[in-house]
């Protein structure tokens, strides 16, 4: 049975995307859309271009996390982050331009080699939270971190994909919608920590550092900490039960790592690391030196006004629209490093004043 029912037939090679992108080969299909390599036809410059299923163009839900997609990747200022170039339509169904990446998805790579070497998977969980790090800082909450959404190009170089239902917090203390239909639980549920598989609204950043836990006990053993064939069976293992003791099922593992994936994997929150940064600087010791030297170093973004819902929003558009080319405007705003300064730009108001009235009123406000 096919799992995407929505699928289409995919577009054949040499069909043009917004008159510029031609079809060079189909790459992969998901939940929403399918992913095809393309050329630009003026730059020459090879992408991936994810395409919407004509099905789901109707679906208010679905349009809005394939745009949220676009919005969240492009303002996540990480390496560690698939880089979002571009975004229209074709016809009704919307699509994104990323970087074309080569290697696999870490899923892929477990189902051929079964488990890592400790300081491969210590190393590629570091370079996650260096990218979560930065989309927290920002508000954002992945809610979907697995080792399909984790890609791994050469040299081992990881990018976190597919923000399309990540929660955004507006403010602190204060969480935006989700994306999801009343009654939903949406993620991957043998990657869901305790207070997303039980569908709490209340959800922060911990709950991706949980996912990054999941992974790194799977990397390390081979298998999951919980299994089962049914959904309810799964959620109440999670919520009730502690895994199986990591050193028990991956042995000679180095000596205090097991009991720093387990802290991540705690039921409730306030016992996981506090952040990622946390996180990466517990594990940096089983790690590269090269990995971690951002940990070390205590790089981490945050956003001035970072607890005003306005000036959230209003940072959103401005690096959404800076992102797709409108970045002809003077700095308006700055972001604080513990290493620096670095200035941002605000696009040209009369750019901006053409597509939205709340954008408008968001930039005027400043």
């Amino acid at each position: 049975m096919d799992p995407h029912p929505h699928r289409p037939d995919t577009v054949p090679p040499g069909t043009m995307i917004a008159g510029r992108y031609r079809v060079i080969r189909h790459l992969a299909s998901g939940g929403m859309g399918a992913v095809y390599e393309v050329v630009h036809e003026l730059t020459g410059r090879r992408h991936a271009l994810k395409l919407l299923y004509e099905s789901l163009v109707f679906d208010e839900v679905v349009i809005a996390r394939f745009t949220q997609e676009a919005r969240a990747a492009a303002s996540i200022q990480s390496a560690h982050v698939v880089e979002v170039t571009d975004m229209g339509t074709e016809g009704a169904a919307p699509y994104l331009v990323m970087e074309l990446l080569e290697g696999e998805d870490l899923a892929t790579r477990l189902e051929r080699a079964g488990s890592l070497s400790p300081i491969e998977a210590v190393d590629l969980i570091g370079q996650a939270c260096e990218a979560l790090a930065s989309a927290h800082a920002l508000g954002i909450i992945h809610r979907d971190i697995k080792p399909g959404n984790l890609f791994v190009s050469r040299g081992d170089f990881l990018k976190v994909l597919d923000f399309g239902i990540a929660k955004l917090r507006r403010a602190k203390n204060a969480v935006g919608t989700g994306l999801t239909r009343d009654g939903s639980i949406v993620g991957t549920p043998e990657y869901m920590s305790p207070e997303q598989i039980t569908g709490r609204a209340q959800l922060d950043h911990r709950t991706d550092i949980y996912s990054l836990g999941v992974i790194l006990y799977e990397m390390l053993s081979g298998c999951l900490p919980f299994e089962a064939k049914q959904l309810t069976e799964l959620a109440v293992m999670i919520v009730t039960s502690e895994p199986a003791p990591l050193s028990d099922r991956a042995r000679g593992l180095p000596r205090g790592l097991a009991a720093v994936v387990h802290d991540a994997m705690e039921h409730c929150p306030d016992d996981r690391p506090s952040d990622c940064l946390e996180f990466a600087r517990r594990l940096a010791p089983f790690g590269s030196d090269e990995t971690f030297a951002w940990a070390d170093s205590g790089a981490t973004l945050a956003l001035h006004d970072q607890n005003d819902p306005r000036e959230y929003e209003r940072r959103m558009l401005l690096d959404t629209y800076r992102t797709f080319g409108c970045d002809d405007g003077q700095p308006t705003f700055r972001y604080s490093l513990l290493d620096g300064v670095k200035e941002g730009f605000l696009v040209n108001p009369t750019v901006i004043d053409a597509r939205s009235d709340v954008t408008t009123q968001l930039l005027s406000e400043k």
